[in-house]
């Protein structure tokens, strides 16, 4: 969504009104389909998470229901600064390199171990896009 939202701002030969109706479009869909768990992944550090406050608070959400004890939640936090910051392991280059074709965490995760099984927790969560089907059938989306 970030991505298609920065391709609006840059989109030539469309009106200001155009721009701002393709932008509202986004937010509503946004709005409609986005949970707290899109906002868990740590891997999201490649949109900028820290600088979206809805995304963050997403995410600390998740942090906090999964984990009660507040030492857990700032290990977690300590950990995803770590890793968003490319300190240790995920500074070498070939975790850098290696970052584009596979997780970082899983893979070089062993100085981050509350942040990687954080991470194994969400993304082992299935999905399926049978929910979206029926609301973008049901609003007129499809």
């Amino acid at each position: 969504m970030f991505e298609i939202q920065e391709k609006i701002k840059n989109l030539p030969g469309i009106t200001s009104a155009q721009r701002h109706e393709l932008y509202q479009s986004l937010v509503n869909r946004w709005a409609m389909l986005h949970t707290d768990l899109h906002s868990a992944d740590p891997e999201y550090v490649s949109m900028a998470q820290n600088t979206n406050e809805e995304v963050i608070n997403g995410f600390y959400h998740v942090v906090e229901n999964l984990y009660q004890d507040t030492e857990d939640q700032v290990a977690i936090a300590t950990q995803l600064a770590q890793f968003r910051s490319g300190h240790g392991i995920f500074g070498r280059p070939v975790a850098k390199a290696a970052a584009s074709t596979m997780p970082a965490w899983l893979n070089f995760g062993a100085r981050v171990p509350e942040l990687q099984e954080f991470a194994v927790r969400i993304l082992s969560q299935t999905e399926g896009s049978s929910e979206a089907e029926r609301n973008w059938s049901l609003f007129g989306f499809a």
